[in-house]
């Protein structure tokens, strides 16, 4: 009985991710800017933004899904331009599934305009992205059990599986773009950002089949603030993404707690912040978590962990996944503008 249960959950497993089109996400899903909306790149404080992302979830159901991304990207012309400045950035995503190895390898260069809206007591910036990429995905069946294969007591995989499927391995070009609003008091109490984006604008054939199976759009609305308390070093950094993919919902919400350690200096004027973050959020029906990130200068190391909260916790104990990044933004603090984008 238990061998058929971890069965049924491996095929729904492989109904979800061939079917459902539900795309990768990470929990930190605010440090993958590239990810989830192109118009957020360049945006940020220093020159050179360089991350790795990774996830590893549902280790204890079997072969754990793992997750990879990098990204580099950086601000054009900043000190050129009078009413804002271009961004340029790349990234690549690797993604392995569960017995089928469903694999999914992703590269896409992001192309964005910065427009400075910047006046009176506040620093505001209107951005505009778009991004072209390049989709390649695999699968095996090897490991795969089929009903055709049940002989009454067990699965005979030395059966004919009787799956027609055309190709095992496909390319395809994806496209995306977005929309980002940035805004920061001066004296750098108060920030916001509010963005929406939308991938797979082309949807392209993304079926193993004869038949045809366009990619699903993914549309996505996030934001995040950061907070000071009045005459504190505490702050809070509250962050939300809701995702809509065909049938798909995801919603994921929650805060940060900052506590700073150390701040620019004063002859420089660099931003020499130092400061550890602790969070918790949920993914709506699916988990809870918590996070960990220090900054210094301009590295940072962030992790977190999922709780399963889903019927999927019946087989995992409600071990979700684990996840960690590593930023470097070279010359953080140098330059004019944007001097105080900090979160992002």
């Amino acid at each position: 009985m238990k061998r058929i249960v971890y069965i049924s959950l491996l095929l729904m497993v492989a109904f979800y991710e061939l079917k459902a089109q539900q795309d990768v996400h990470f929990s930190q899903f605010y440090s993958s800017p590239l990810t989830i909306n192109p118009a957020q790149a360049g945006l940020f404080n220093g020159g050179v933004r360089a991350m790795v992302n990774y996830r590893s979830q549902w280790a204890a159901v079997n072969n754990p899904f793992t997750t990879i991304s990098g990204s580099v990207d950086g601000g054009l012309f900043r000190e050129k331009i009078s009413n804002g400045f271009f961004g340029v950035g790349g990234n690549v995503i690797k993604d392995d599934a569960g017995d089928a190895q469903f694999s999914t390898l992703n590269g896409n260069l992001s192309l964005s305009y910065h427009f400075d809206l910047s006046g009176g007591e506040e620093m505001s910036y209107f951005s505009v992205g778009f991004q072209g990429g390049y989709l390649q995905r695999s699968i095996s069946l090897g490991s795969l059990y089929w009903d055709q294969q049940w002989d009454g007591s067990a699965f005979n995989t030395s059966l004919p599986h009787n799956e027609a499927y055309q190709d095992l391995s496909y390319s395809r070009w994806i496209f995306a773009s977005g929309v980002n609003w940035y805004i920061n008091s001066y004296d750098n109490s108060k920030q916001f950002y509010i963005g929406l984006s939308a991938y797979n604008l082309n949807a392209p054939n993304v079926g193993f089949k004869s038949t045809s199976e366009n990619y699903l759009r993914r549309y996505q609305l996030h934001s995040g603030a950061e907070i000071l308390f009045p005459n504190s070093t505490v702050s809070v950094v509250p962050n939300a993404i809701y995702m809509m993919q065909g049938p798909n919902r995801y919603l994921n919400l929650g805060t940060d707690v900052k506590f700073l350690l150390s701040e620019r200096t004063a002859i420089t004027n660099y931003h020499n912040e130092s400061s550890l973050h602790f969070g918790v959020y949920h993914r709506f029906k699916d988990a809870l978590y918590a996070t960990f990130m220090i900054n210094w200068v301009g590295l940072s190391l962030g992790a977190s962990y999922d709780f399963n909260i889903s019927g999927l916790k019946a087989v995992t104990n409600s071990n979700g996944g684990m996840e960690i990044f590593l930023r470097y933004r070279s010359g953080f603090g140098g330059g004019k503008r944007p001097h105080k984008v900090r979160f992002i």
